[in-house]
């Protein structure tokens, strides 16, 4: 990612809104990938075997992860008014346009 790459994002951004559908659209294959690994975790613990208390640990940072990216995108969308305020969208919009390294 470079800076045109994250201005012309927070460009979009400002113009349609920060949802929870975009975030899902733009996060969904790592989210779904991670519900897979809990699931088959999950059925690891419950299969009972030899390794089920590590698919009981890694479930949990799974888990824990999945929370992270929940919390970060709560605390995102409810400072974007702050953040709608403070920013120069003048250099912004100049950034989107001029490629940079």
């Amino acid at each position: 990612m470079n800076d045109q790459y994250r201005s012309q994002e927070l460009l979009e951004t400002r113009k349609s809104g920060l949802t929870f559908p975009k975030m899902l659209k733009k996060s969904g294959v790592l989210i779904f990938i991670r519900l897979v690994l809990i699931g088959l975790c999950g059925s690891a613990v419950v299969s009972g075997g030899e390794h089920a208390s590590f698919a009981l640990l890694a479930g949990g940072v799974l888990l824990g992860a999945l929370a992270q990216d929940l919390g970060w995108y709560l605390r995102l969308s409810s400072a974007w008014s702050f953040t709608e305020k403070v920013t120069d969208w003048e250099k912004v919009e100049e950034l989107a346009k001029s490629p940079s390294d």
